[in-house]
């Protein structure tokens, strides 16, 4: 109830407003465990990706030394004991076997070319082949290779239809 004489009014505005007050001590602390956590993460990615072989390189050499028949940088990519399981399901083993079935090839204008993305996950590599002969056959295969540690060959298999 409002008296006599008392007119009323909007009650004062006071804005009271809890300042957190954050010490500089506690920021920088904060700053630090986070720099120190992405420096971590940015060594360990780095690590990762120095001691991986790169699948991409290695997959371009072998084109390269199938299609050129080079014995040479066949020796370099493949591992001395690797194993090749062609499309059709013949198994070459050694590097030996391997350099005989490139003369074969080679002698029929064999040229393997990448035809999408090759993909790396830890030491296997994928990657999508289109092979090509002198007579005009065409073979599409999905070939997949085993890494070792120095970046060689050790397994490599074609996956698509048999030759």
């Amino acid at each position: 109830m409002i008296g006599q004489g008392v007119q009323p009014g909007a009650p004062p505005l006071e804005a009271r407003f809890r300042r957190r007050e954050v010490s500089f001590r506690w920021a920088v602390a904060v700053a630090a465990v986070a720099i120190v956590a992405l420096g971590a993460m940015l060594a360990w990615g780095a690590y990762g990706a120095a001691t991986q072989p790169d699948g991409e390189q290695v997959v371009t050499q072998l084109t390269a030394a199938w299609g050129g028949n080079d014995a040479a940088l066949l020796e370099e990519v493949y591992a001395e004991d690797a194993v090749l399981v062609s499309a059709g399901g013949a198994t070459y083993e050694g590097i030996q076997a391997i350099k005989g079935v490139s003369r074969t090839m080679a002698a029929y204008d064999f040229r393997p070319e990448v035809v999408g993305p090759v993909v790396q996950s830890g030491a296997t590599v994928v990657a999508p082949i289109r092979m090509t002969w002198s007579d005009g056959s065409v073979l599409y295969v999905t070939s997949i290779f085993e890494l070792n540690s120095t970046g060689q060959v050790v397994h490599h298999q074609d996956y698509g239809p048999s030759e």
